[in-house]
């Protein structure tokens, strides 16, 4: 009886116990996020936005994780005034199903944007990374791209996807994602905004896409935004940076005028 009991325990923990196991999700690493807004030489860092502004420089960006990954910032400037934003953040995913060291097709679908007032004295740049073991790929627009060697595109948006590959089971595949938007030192009034949202899926094209699927960080949705982040002409940005300042500048106005009222 003993006997029986113990291999029908055996045979329970072969059929349930490896069942469970082999559905069971491993808990990838936290994201990290970052933003800094500077203004004027004023300087505000945070992990998931930043709003700042200094006389005639305003500055804004924010990291959007849920239920879609989102990154966006946005800096004017009236003349004399000089403003920047930096949002980052960077965070795991992991291709599950199949067999352990299967070769997957993945997709990352993903909006970059950029825009400037001008190309001397505003830029915006936006860049996504993905680093498997099949090894890294990058994706760059920016504003500059005919005068800054560190942007090697005279691309300023792009709208799409890119293909790339994992491997099922693999720890350690990880998307990068950065975004930057500054302008000033300027006689007139400039601007510049930048935004990406990736989303990273299986190739339906691939023979046998439904027996696997993409698990990310804890707290991140990898899901496709409900809207697009429409980046501004330049033209429309330099007239909401000059409307912009001008109310800035109104209530500051407006503070010292009751400030020196009471005193």
């Amino acid at each position: 009886m003993d006997l029986k009991r113990a291999v029908a325990g055996t045979v329970f923990l072969m059929i349930y116990g490896v069942a469970t196991t082999a559905h069971a999700a491993p808990v990838l690493p936290a994201a990290s996020t970052f933003t800094e807004c500077v203004a004027n030489g004023s300087v505000q860092d945070d992990a998931a936005s930043c709003l700042l502004s200094s006389g005639n420089a305003f500055a804004s960006g924010s990291v959007v994780t849920w239920p879609f990954v989102l990154l966006s910032a946005s800096s004017v400037t009236s003349p004399g005034g000089s403003s920047g934003v930096l949002v980052n953040a960077s965070y795991s995913f992991q291709v599950v199903g199949g067999n352990p060291g299967d070769i997957v097709p993945i997709m990352i679908s993903a909006n970059l944007s950029s825009s400037a007032t001008s190309l001397d004295h505003a830029f915006a740049m936006a860049q996504t990374r993905v680093d498997t073991s099949a090894g890294s790929f990058t994706e760059i627009v920016c504003t500059n791209g005919s005068i800054n060697p560190t942007c090697p595109t005279l691309n300023t948006t792009f709208s799409g996807t890119f293909a790339w590959s994992a491997m099922s089971g693999e720890a350690g595949d990880t998307i990068h994602l950065e975004i930057e938007a500054q302008s000033g030192d300027s006689g007139v009034f400039e601007g510049a905004t930048a935004s990406l949202d990736p989303f990273i899926f299986i190739d339906p094209n691939f023979a046998n896409a439904a027996n696997y699927s993409i698990i990310v960080s804890p707290g991140v949705g990898n899901g496709l935004p409900s809207s697009t982040v429409p980046v501004p002409e330049p033209g429309t940005m330099a007239l909401s940076a000059s409307g912009l300042i001008m109310l800035i500048s109104r209530g500051s106005r407006a503070r010292h005028s009751r400030s020196a009222a009471l005193r």
